[in-house]
């Protein structure tokens, strides 16, 4: 399996670890139509994606949450319908009302203007991963897209998750 995979660090880290590479191969198994599927492991997938949320929300807009989340949703991005995609991409609560704290990252991004910025969305490793973090009032709310197996040929967005508190 791990020269299958094209990143070096993922494919050095599956030939090093037998133990990571044998629990994938457990994971792993076949669709009706011959696809390849994983039965995840749904707790570590939440508490990954939390982690990520409340590492944005610090980071980006100086508002660490420790408290747990009213909702996290993650799903693949391929099993979305057409109103689920245009929900998630949409930029939550419109036109800001209320601008982020002054020297926080929000705050910069808003007057730098920037490439990896579009729409509200951070892209940090295109085709692999970005997100938006946006606050409204008391409400704050974290998305990303996260290409998880970017070495198949499925256009690199894979999981997609938003939290909202």
């Amino acid at each position: 399996m791990p020269e299958a995979v094209s990143r070096p660090n993922v494919r050095r880290m599956l030939t090093e670890k037998p133990a990571l590479r044998d629990r994938i191969e457990r994971a792993k198994a076949q669709n009706s139509s011959g696809g390849t599927i994983f039965d995840v492991e749904h707790e570590r997938v939440r508490n990954v994606v939390l982690k990520l949320a409340r590492g944005h929300c610090a980071y980006e807009l100086n508002e660490p949450r420790r408290e747990e989340p009213d909702s996290v949703m993650v799903l693949p991005y391929s099993a979305l319908t057409t109103a689920q995609v245009d929900h998630f991409e949409a930029v939550p609560g419109g036109p800001i009302s209320v601008w982020p704290e002054v020297g926080s990252r929000a705050f910069q991004r808003l007057i730098i203007a920037d490439d990896a910025y579009h729409m509200g969305w951070l892209t940090v490793q295109h085709g692999r991963y970005r997100f938006l973090v946006q606050s409204e009032g008391s409400t704050i709310s974290a998305s990303f897209s996260a290409a998880i197996y970017p070495a198949r040929s499925s256009g690199g967005k894979q999981t997609v998750a938003r939290q909202f508190r």
